[in-house]
């Protein structure tokens, strides 16, 4: 049982590792276009980063099927020799690239071995700190909810007059905020029905146009579901805390998102300079910082400078055509990635013409049964894909089929086909490259057989 579970965590961590390889290639460059679109409008910045948060959720392993059908069926469609070739070779070349750790060639990766290693304390390390998060982020939200009090605007008429005369009843309805009596930050709160939270000591101490100012920034939260965003995140940040990329991209999301929200309310009709005065009042208000989605989040002083400096080049605010075409790029980008196929087209590797012929085995050797799997009751059938060159030589050996926890019959499978000599297939008389599947049979009850 021991084995098992840890051949289960081996695989697991392989695939992660893979995946997170994946983001990496999306990621960097991902990175720089937004630096180099620094000057961009805050909320094309923000989207675009979201995109890397969803390629997180995204593995290519669960969607590279779709792609190897769209390709098989243009093939069907009448696509040449050529075509089916140069299909082939890009695959492969792209392949390698995408998904170098599970691509096997005739030595394994090192990162391979070292999983194999230490797959069992990369799951403890991981439960321990996505539990700790998750500790950690339940007594916040206990802890905030156990000092909440809040109470309808319309219970009093004071407030509600104030309120009416910073402009809410119009672009903010009345019923989307609610009073704290607490000296705490205005603030979202909310996943599927946010509410802007303001306390009371600001109603008084701001003047009506400040407090509008303080709303429409509020409101932009609402209106974005940025409560519903940042669990989001938090899942995210929970399974993936010890991918390093992680962080800068979490902390540009937090930045692009204040900075969109500063210039909703700025479209709303306030001055820059006004506005930047507002947030300044509120900052020495002295308030308490009790969500993640207030005025000023955390009373990170540097953050509020650098979203006050970019108030004063107001012409950052226009959404130009060109963004949306770079934005749309990316989606392109991260759509065409996540269901690109990490197995050939399939009629790449099966269509066989009339002037053509199969690779044929000059040499073979079966591979021993391990006598591990044995003891542990393990068979079934492996089957592994390679791809025959011109010269009859193996190469990129990858695994179609294999036996359910039964990662030892594969390595014996891999091990015995490295060894097989080919004469390779051929086209109009010429050598081709072709690949091929390779099915081998383990039963408890006699030698292995392909």
């Amino acid at each position: 049982m021991i084995l098992l579970a840890s051949h289960i965590m081996e695989r697991i961590w392989l695939m992660v590792a893979t995946h997170l390889w994946q983001t990496t290639l999306f990621l960097v460059p991902l990175f720089l276009t937004g630096l180099l679109l620094r000057r961009a409008p805050a909320r094309f910045l923000n989207r675009l980063y979201w995109l890397g948060l969803i390629k997180l959720f995204l593995p290519l392993s669960l969607l590279n099927g779709i792609g190897s059908r769209l390709i098989g069926c243009w093939m069907d469609q009448g696509a040449g020799g050529n075509e089916e070739r140069f299909l082939t070779t890009i695959w492969h070349n792209t392949s390698s690239i995408l998904n170098p750790i599970t691509v096997v060639t005739g030595n394994s990766s090192g990162i391979y071995h070292f999983v194999q290693g230490v797959g069992v304390y990369l799951s403890a390390f991981w439960f321990a700190g996505a539990t700790g998060l998750g500790v950690l982020w339940i007594l916040e939200i206990w802890r905030g909810r156990r000092r909440d009090t809040f109470e309808s605007v319309s219970s009093d008429a004071l407030l509600q007059r104030r309120l009416l005369e910073a402009g809410c009843g119009k672009e903010i309805p009345l019923n989307s905020l609610q009073i704290d009596e607490h000296a705490t930050m205005p603030r979202v709160t909310g996943l599927l029905r946010p509410k802007i939270i303001i306390p009371k000591i600001l109603i008084h101490k701001l003047t009506p146009l400040e407090l509008r100012c303080i709303l429409l920034h509020e409101n932009a939260h609402r209106l974005r579901m940025d409560p519903l965003r940042g669990l989001i995140q938090r899942i995210v940040v929970m399974v993936f805390f010890y991918y390093p990329l992680l962080w800068p991209l979490m902390s540009l999301l937090r930045t692009t998102r204040e900075m969109a929200c500063d210039e909703a309310a700025v479209e709303g009709g306030i001055l820059p300079g006004f506005y930047g005065n507002a947030l300044a009042r509120a900052f020495s208000a002295g308030l308490r910082t009790a969500g993640e989605f207030a005025a000023i989040p955390g009373g990170d002083r540097s953050l509020v400078s650098r979203r006050l400096r970019r108030l004063d080049q107001p012409w950052r605010f226009r959404n130009m055509a060109r963004y949306r075409i770079i934005l749309a790029a990316c989606v392109a980008l991260l759509v065409a990635g996540s269901i690109f196929p990490l197995s050939p087209p399939a009629r790449a590797e099966s269509a066989v013409k009339e002037n053509s012929t199969m690779p044929e085995v000059v040499h073979q050797v079966s591979p021993d049964y391990p006598e591990e799997a044995r003891k542990a009751g393990l068979e079934g059938k492996v089957i592994l894909q390679v791809t025959i060159k011109k010269d009859g030589s193996l190469r990129d050996i990858t695994v179609l089929e294999e036996v359910e926890e039964g990662e030892i019959l594969t390595k014996a499978s891999i091990k015995a086909l490295e060894q097989w000599k080919f004469k390779p297939g051929t086209e109009d008389g010429e050598p081709v490259e072709l690949t091929i599947a390779i099915p081998f049979q383990f039963r408890l009850d006699s030698e292995p057989k392909n």
